[in-house]
Formats: C-alpha cells, structure tokens, sequence
C-alpha cells in the first residue's frame, strides 16, 4: 500500500486531494508499469487528476515522460515513453464475403491482453467464417 510520507507529501503540496491515479490495466508490451501502481509524480510534479494527467501526455506524445511510482509499498522512479493512442488505431480494413477484418488495434488488444502486433480482429463474421463457426 501507500506508506504515510507519500500521502503526506502530497497533502502538503494538493491539501484538497481526496484521492490518487491508481494503474488499473496495462497492454501486453508495457514493462514498466504494472496494475496497482500509485502515481506519486510525473515530471516532478504532483498528478492526482485525469485531467492533469491527460494534459501532460498530450504534451509529451512522441517522447518520454519522468514518473515517480510506488509499488508494493516500494518507491520506483523512471521514463515512460508516451505514445500516440491515435496510431494505434486500425486505419484500414478488408472485406470478403461480409467478413470485415482489420488489424488488432489498442482498445482490442487492452481488453483481450494481447500485443499489438498479434494478427488480424474479426470484427464481423459473414458468409466465409460464420460458414467455419467463428462468431
């Protein structure tokens, strides 16, 4: 858990905090962020809201990013690379038969905890793979 001088130190600095960003899922690829980590500061400063946090990834897409974390009551410090979200995304699909299939994009790759670079997604079954059973 959050050991008291992490709390306290940022009681001192955000009196009005009632809470902090937790990491609750990660893609297959990330290494350097698990689930349950506590954000205690990104580029030395203190980041409690998804507001706060969003606005400083949007500003570092393409670079890195200092973080401060706790994990298992350990701190841990280090730079993440942030990426575009936006390239992530499946730009092109192909059809056959009713069949759409596009490349495994993020949201799909999150949800099913697969890497991104594992194949295609069938996003709706038609004539050819509704034939073999896939749905």
């Amino acid at each position: 858990g959050l050991e008291r001088k992490y709390e306290e130190e940022v009681r001192s600095e955000c009196p009005h905090a009632t809470g902090m960003l937790i990491v609750d899922s990660v893609l297959c690829e990330e290494k350097a962020f698990r689930p349950g980590d506590i954000l205690l500061r990104m580029e030395g400063k203190v980041c409690i809201n998804f507001v706060d946090l969003e606005a400083l990834l949007d500003r570092k897409v393409g670079s890195s990013v200092a973080v401060r974390i706790c994990r298992g009551g350990n701190e841990l410090s280090f730079e993440a690379d942030v990426a575009d979200l936006h390239a992530l995304i499946p730009r092109s699909f192909a059809e056959l038969g009713l069949d759409v299939v596009h490349g495994l994009g993020y949201h799909a790759a999150r949800r099913a905890h697969l890497p991104l670079d594992s194949g295609i997604y069938l996003a709706r079954p038609g004539f050819v793979f509704e034939s073999l059973g896939c749905e």
